[in-house]
């Protein structure tokens, strides 16, 4: 009896080893597959029959590829119980302990993982210094930021990469749009996750009032069988790039899926075409972002070359329409680690997320800005809009200066992450912060040009002063006319042009929003000051028959005050004209006596008596000749009736300039 009992135990091992060799060959060929959700179950169900490593390595994969960070941690500290000299078990039991802020305990782990491991002391330092610094940034937070979850578009799913469109947003998800629930059965199932495939989404809103409407597919033209997702557009609205994956099987992989992505464009809402540089049997392409006139796209790849696991790369489009070759953005931007989900602010600031430089773990937004075609000056954005888990999709929708601090700026707009109080996998949060300024200085730059013939005026005088400081520097428009002066961020200036024989000019400009570089350019163009030329004073009125100014012939009377302050060298004499209509001697002397009340309110204003002189022409010198009064319509009595003013002389102070 003892005997049959033996062997019945041995029969039932036997059977017991076999199913959980046909469930980890089961689960193997779902890992392989890139199912990671359904091979957790049945590695976890095998790992109850036979507690081995090799199982405990590919549960604790499973749950670090699906983001679970807690159950992550739980698994990857068995698994150190379980195998404590691999180092690679301290490496992610390290990285876990980070996606949980476990920072103290996280730094330990990355000790071991150098102190066990040959060649990896440097890995080992900078995950370590990494911990010290998230450490430091949370208890002693350097911004003044706010971070805040849009409830209204968070579900359990998926929901990331919000953009600006039209009368709303857009943005990547993959709830249900098809039915409520999920058919855990279904094809249209994404085996990585266990959720249906991300399509793009359309949501009409007004943030500025918090209204959202309900969220539609944005359009089943554009989403594809796999993931659709990461939408950008050019400024005019009216061509849209995006993301779709494919699982392809390499020459390298043989019978292993690979997914990779692609980028699509549409323009017109036509047929999406797919992008030039599409490469999918040899590396992925994706993350588009571009730039406000559509002349050039940034997109990752993890195409080989780069710095590290996927870079950040640009092309720009040719006179042909085509696009042209593509270029690294290079080593100010790109890290040994994977740069991911870039997002454009007026095409010299650009919003990136990495996770190859010292930061708080998974992915953290950092920002760069673009002098020419480098971009350089690299920060991360601070706690708590950077966490311990994954932070990307930043795009801003509102900038304001800082008035007490005018090397700050302002932002307010979105972000995505998957932090802990996500109400699902990935979720929309809102944001304001305080920042340093983008650039330490803009450059206003363009052409100095005769406005009457259009060609560039060389060496003229351009006189910058800082209205807050009262310094001023002068500079010159070069042998072309061109010009290009420094301007420092979120100040106001006045600009004084001159040049001899042209009327000065002057403008008041504010840098506080001036973040595109169109926005500071601008052709100076310039009146040359001809001797005896009138020039008609717009909006001069008086009451009937009378020289008394009214209240609205102010303006346009400041306005003459103001060319002759910007020009103290000229001397210039005031004319008023009436219509043909009454008598000459009469018509004589009230044009005089309305002259001479122009001059003298001018006076008033600061400008001395001796450079401006009152001439009365009565109706000598009518615009539109009337052989007779009734001859000439209203309004052309109307251009008869004018004030005038032209410029006599042009005194010796113009020889010093």
């Amino acid at each position: 009896m003892k005997r049959f009992l033996g062997i019945l135990t041995i029969v039932g091992f036997i059977c017991s080893a076999e199913m959980t060799y046909a469930q980890v060959d089961k689960a193997d060929q779902e890992f392989e597959q890139l199912s990671y959700t359904t091979a957790l179950e049945l590695y976890k169900k095998a790992f109850e029959q036979t507690k081995t490593v090799p199982i405990l390595q590919r549960i604790v994969e499973c749950y670090k590829r699906t983001n679970r960070y807690k159950e992550w941690e739980t698994w990857a500290a068995k698994l150190i119980a379980a195998d404590n000299k691999n180092p690679e078990n301290y490496l992610t039991y390290g990285e876990a302990l980070v996606r949980n802020g476990k920072y103290a305990d996280a730094k330990q782990a990355f000790y071991l993982y150098g102190r066990y491991s040959n060649g990896k002391l440097f890995e080992s330092q900078f995950l370590q210094a990494s911990c010290d610094s998230a450490l430091y940034q949370m208890n002693n937070p350097q911004t003044q930021a706010t971070v805040k979850s849009l409830d209204i578009l968070s579900t359990p799913y998926s929901d990331w990469g919000l953009v600006k469109y039209r009368n709303g947003f857009v943005f990547s998800s993959d709830r249900p749009w098809e039915q409520k629930t999920i058919d855990k059965n279904s094809k249209k199932l994404y085996g990585w996750t266990g959720r249906p495939f991300l399509k793009i989404f359309y949501v009409e809103s007004d943030p500025e009032k918090n209204v959202w409407g309900t969220p539609t597919l944005f359009s089943d033209f554009f989403n594809g069988e796999y993931h659709t997702a990461g939408a950008a557009f050019n400024e005019r609205q009216n061509t849209v790039f995006f993301t779709r994956t494919r699982f392809v099987n390499t020459p390298e992989t043989g019978t292993k899926p690979v997914l990779r992505l692609e980028i699509f464009m549409s323009e017109a809402w036509k047929e999406a075409k797919p992008f030039k540089h599409n490469s999918i049997l040899k590396y992925s392409v994706g993350d588009p972002a571009v730039t406000s006139d559509g002349s050039r796209l940034y997109f990752v790849s993890d195409m080989l070359g780069g710095y590290g696991g996927t870079d950040i790369y640009y092309c720009d489009m040719g006179t042909d329409g085509e696009w042209g070759a593509f270029k690294n953005a290079g080593p100010g931007i790109n890290s040994k680690g994977d740069e991911r989900f870039p997002t454009l602010m007026n095409d010299n600031v650009m919003f990136f997320s990495s996770n190859g430089r010292i930061g708080m773990g998974g992915l953290d937004i950092y920002r760069a800005t673009r002098s020419k075609e480098e971009w350089k000056d690299v920060i991360r954005l601070d706690y708590p809009i950077n966490s311990p888990q994954d932070d990307f999709s930043l795009v801003v929708t509102k900038i304001s200066g800082v008035p007490e601090n005018a090397d700050k700026i302002k932002l307010e707009g979105f972000f995505s992450s998957d932090r802990f109080d996500s109400k699902g996998a990935d979720d929309i949060y809102q944001f304001t912060c305080v920042m340093p300024q983008f650039q330490k200085e803009y450059y206003y730059k363009g052409r100095t040009i005769n406005n009457e013939t259009g060609l560039p005026i060389t060496n003229v005088s351009i006189t910058v002063i800082d209205l807050a400081s009262k310094t001023s520097n002068t500079y010159k428009s070069n042998d072309k006319g061109d010009y290009e002066v420094p301007l420092k961020p979120n100040r106001q200036y006045e600009i004084v042009m001159k040049k001899n024989n042209y009327f000065a000019s002057k403008q008041l400009f504010n840098t506080g929003d001036q973040l595109r570089p169109d926005m500071l350019q601008s052709d100076l163009k310039f009146d040359p000051i001809v001797l005896d030329r009138s020039i008609r004073l717009n909006n001069i009125y008086y009451d009937f028959n009378k020289a008394t100014i009214t209240a609205e012939s102010q303006n346009d009377l400041d306005n003459l005050v103001g060319v002759m302050k910007e020009n103290p060298e000229i001397i210039v004499e005031l004319g008023a004209h009436t219509d043909s209509r009454g008598d000459a001697a009469t018509n004589l002397a009230l044009s005089q006596k309305r002259a001479q009340a122009v001059v003298d309110y001018v006076v008033t204003k600061g400008i001395a008596a001796t450079r401006i002189i009152a001439k009365g022409y009565g109706k000598t010198k009518p615009l539109v000749m009337c052989d007779n009064a009734a001859d000439c319509s209203e309004a052309e009595h109307a251009l008869n009736r004018r004030t005038e003013f032209k410029v006599t002389k042009v005194s010796a102070i113009a020889s010093s300039k």
